[in-house]
């Protein structure tokens, strides 16, 4: 029997995705683990064989939170027996070696899906060191009863494979193919789930099939569960939301005299620019954009809009033209979250510098992107750059680039200083949500 030790603390940090990854290993493995939680003070870790250390490194700052472990652990153990297993999203912006350089006791990582890698790591088919997973499918599974209690918010997904988009400063991620999961698979999950007094529940498409999400809200109205919220990160301008979803916001509305349950839709606009829209192959309109924005706020439906600010290669039509977009609606828009573009070895741009007329300037480190120091510097796959500017006819580097658009974010950050203080409280909000509210 294996042990498998997950990090839990109830204030600030959840290993949600631990949680899915040995709830895959349940459902399709014969391997027989036990699951432990442990915090910094370590004291149920047992230092045996057989024994696993799951972390996600979903944040920089669990990049802090992986090193006080490490540190923590050889405070305790002269040597490690257990193993310790490295993953999450922002792994793969980290420099493996300089990782593997600095803690030895590391001996697996993993870069992108690890359901099936995780398996062999378990099962000991695989060497010791970096698994970049470049191809595979993931067979559908669902969060095992066990790991109920463990998770602030359940992550639901029709259908979690790569962005249709392809923008280019996207990173280019590879290419693994998860198993859809239908409309009846996802209520049967929230069924499970509300009984267990769960309320708010995470979709995480990268572009949400809305025609597929309304037939789930029509599954939830015919069982009377009117309290369920949904957060939804694949928000998208290029679908007609009007169309959509006015009939099912009717229906709700008079059966639960309540808005549509959309918690938060997280929206990628980026720019206010066709021509920019078209240079980075976004395959939305500055039409659709308005429409998303007419809609969203008629049905009174809580959204949040990204907006990229620094891209490289916009044009001063287009920078004066997202301005005035900005100004013109910042009374309008109901939340936006602010970005700068940074520049990644994984993006089509970095493959294509002279096209965007990019400068690089080096690496960034880790601590050069976060408030706290960490313990080992490392590199990422982050650049300090400089890029052609139009309007004064030289290259700006980042500093200047910012002081630029500050024109433009002081009527973003109206409303996003409201969005943060409440994003800061959300963990807790959502907890309450999810755990306390009745039928």
């Amino acid at each position: 029997m294996k042990r498998i030790f997950v990090y839990r603390d109830e204030i600030f940090h959840n290993q949600d995705p631990i949680f899915y990854i040995l709830s895959y290993i349940k459902q399709h493995s014969n391997i027989k683990f036990t699951t432990e939680l442990f915090d910094l003070s370590l004291s149920n870790i047992i230092n045996v064989e057989n024994s696993y250390l799951f972390f996600s490194i979903r944040t920089i700052n669990e990049y802090i939170l992986f090193e006080d472990i490490i540190y923590y652990l050889r405070q305790k153990f002269k040597t490690l027996n257990l193993k310790i297993v490295l993953g999450g999203v922002t792994i793969r912006f980290l420099d493996y070696k300089q990782i593997l350089e600095y803690y030895p006791e590391v001996s697996h990582i993993v870069v992108g899906s690890g359901e099936e890698i995780t398996i062999k790591i378990l099962s000991e088919d695989v060497s010791e060191g970096v698994h970049e997973i470049t191809k595979g499918i993931i067979k559908n599974y669902t969060l095992d009863l066990e790991y109920y209690d463990y998770i602030d918010t359940p992550l639901l997904y029709f259908d979690n494979n790569r962005c249709i988009n392809s923008c280019k400063f996207c990173e280019r991620y590879n290419i693994i193919l998860h198993k859809r999961n239908s409309v009846e698979q996802i209520f049967n999950e929230i069924e499970k789930m509300y009984i267990k007094k769960y309320r708010v529940f995470y979709i995480f498409d990268n572009i949400l099939n809305q025609r597929k999400f309304v037939r789930l809200l029509e599954y939830c109205l015919r069982a009377k569960m009117y309290n369920v919220r949904f957060i939804i990160t694949g928000g998208y301008c290029g679908i007609d939301y009007e169309k959509i979803y006015k009939p099912i916001a009717k229906e709700w509305k008079k059966a639960t005299r309540n808005d549509m349950p959309i918690h938060t839709i997280a929206v990628g606009l980026e720019i206010y620019s066709q021509d920019a829209l078209n240079l980075y192959g976004k395959k939305i309109t500055t039409e659709q954009i308005d429409n998303t924005l007419k809609v969203f706020n008629e049905l009174n439906i809580n959204y949040l809009f990204y907006i990229l600010h620094g891209l490289p290669g916009v044009s001063e039509k287009s920078f004066f033209e997202h301005k005035r977009w900005i100004e013109e609606n910042s009374k309008n828009i109901n939340s936006v979250k602010v970005n700068y573009f940074q520049l990644s070895s994984l993006t089509y741009i970095y493959k294509h510098l002279d096209q965007f007329k990019i400068r690089l300037l080096g690496k960034k480190k880790i601590s050069e992107m976060m408030n706290k120091k960490p313990r080992n510097d490392i590199d990422t796959e982050f650049y300090y750059y400089e890029l052609f500017d139009e309007e004064s006819n030289k290259y700006l580097t980042m500093d200047e680039l910012i002081k630029k658009y500050d024109q433009i974010n002081y009527y973003c950050h109206l409303k996003e200083k409201k969005r943060g203080q409440s994003f800061k409280k959300m963990p807790f909000k959502w907890k309450r949500l999810c755990k306390s509210s009745k039928s």
